[in-house]
């Protein structure tokens, strides 16, 4: 709220939303995660920033939480944006973990023959890169929340 009523720089406040946004993820509160990427997402839009990232965390987003269906649109319109970027060399491991968890998706959507393409194309990236691994770590999305019984301080 600081950063759109300080007038902060587009990409600042694309940024500040994108990172706002896996911390709520990582922490079990999706729906702010999921308005904060989508804000993200905007922002990069209309200022021509990098699209795939929320595009990724969406889906990514979206799979943790087992919605599947939402999650393929996401992977759909982040695919290209990555191929364009030559993240299959840029990050052959990281690229290759994101066509495995789209081929997830697909399979639990009933596209089982799509899913083994892209499960295919992420084997055949990690058998020519062995011991290689990804630049970049993934949102653990849901893996620090607080579970109703617990509070704080037992934890």
């Amino acid at each position: 709220m600081n950063a759109d009523l300080g007038g902060s720089p587009v990409r600042a406040r694309s940024v500040m939303y994108y990172e706002y946004a896996r911390a709520c993820g990582a922490t079990c509160f999706y729906d702010h995660a999921e308005q904060y990427l989508l804000k993200a997402l905007k922002l990069d839009e209309e200022s021509s920033g990098p699209v795939h990232y929320p595009l990724i965390e969406l889906a990514r987003l979206n799979l943790d939480q087992r919605q599947f269906v939402q999650a393929v649109p996401y992977f759909e319109r982040a695919l290209p944006v990555v191929e364009k970027l030559d993240a299959a060399s840029k990050d052959p491991i990281g690229f290759a973990d994101f066509l495995d968890e789209y081929a997830q998706a697909l399979r639990e959507t009933d596209r089982a023959a799509d899913a083994a393409v892209f499960t295919a194309r992420a084997a055949d990236i990690r058998s020519r890169h062995s011991g290689a691994v990804s630049k970049t770590d993934r949102t653990p999305y849901g893996k620090h929340c607080i579970k109703k019984d617990e509070s704080p301080q037992s934890q």
